[in-house]
């Protein structure tokens, strides 16, 4: 029996072969997507979501653990600012005026991170305010404070001296400036120490010695007899 040989048969089942393989072999060949990133919020990111989610408690918490890592001064004073805002509408406006105060010792120019209510922002400007004008007032105090002077010679420089008094340009020196001076003072005091030791080494005057015998009297004396010479 001879058989029929249809060549467009076979075309169509070789067609019809590849389609069915091709999704296949694209599913395999395809690369496999990267993995989303996790973000990482920051600390005062955290808080403000769950300030603004209303999870007053949670907020705080967050805060306390926040301020275990390492964090700069611009993230504590923040921080510090949320933490005294959210005690705020916790009702204890008291302490919160205590929160705001010690932000604003660390940064007196700060400002609040978000919008607040009317009188919590009345609290923060009072508190500022209130800062403002102590630190004027200490800075003021400082300025104003009698300098003791100093009566320890410059060890660094030992040329100079406390006895040096230095002329201004165009002005004449001193006296104490002048050499001769300070020889006049040396000439004066060799003489007086000179004097005090004659005067104390030397034996006490004796009158008969001069007279060569006892003396009828001494000039000086209320009853003079008579000098013997």
């Amino acid at each position: 029996m001879k058989s029929h040989f249809d060549p467009s048969t076979v075309l169509r089942a070789g067609v019809l072969a590849l389609t069915l393989m091709l999704p296949f072999s694209v599913h395999a060949a395809a690369p496999k997507a990267a993995p989303k990133a996790t973000t990482v919020q920051s600390p005062i990111a955290e808080v403000n979501r769950l300030y603004e989610d209303l999870e007053y408690e949670q907020a705080l918490e967050q805060i306390q653990r926040a301020r275990q890592g390492t964090l700069t001064e611009d993230e504590q004073v923040t921080l510090r600012l949320y933490e005294g805002i959210i005690v705020c509408e916790l009702g204890k406006l008291e302490q919160g005026g205590e929160i705001f105060e010690t932000a604003l010792r660390t940064r007196p120019t700060a400002q609040l991170p978000i919008r607040v209510a009317p009188k919590v922002a009345k609290l923060f400007e009072t508190t500022k305010t209130k800062v403002t004008e102590e630190l004027a007032a200490a800075n003021k105090a400082r300025a104003d404070a009698p300098v003791a002077p100093s009566l320890t010679p410059n060890i660094q420089d030992p040329k100079t001296s406390p006895l040096t008094v230095h002329a201004r340009p165009g002005e004449p020196r001193a006296l104490t400036q002048r050499w001769y001076f300070w020889a006049g003072v040396g000439v004066v005091a060799a003489v007086a120490v000179g004097s005090i030791v004659w005067a104390t080494s030397s034996p006490p005057f004796n009158p008969n010695s001069l007279c060569g015998g006892v003396c009828d009297d001494v000039i000086g004396n209320q009853h003079a007899v008579g000098i013997r010479f």
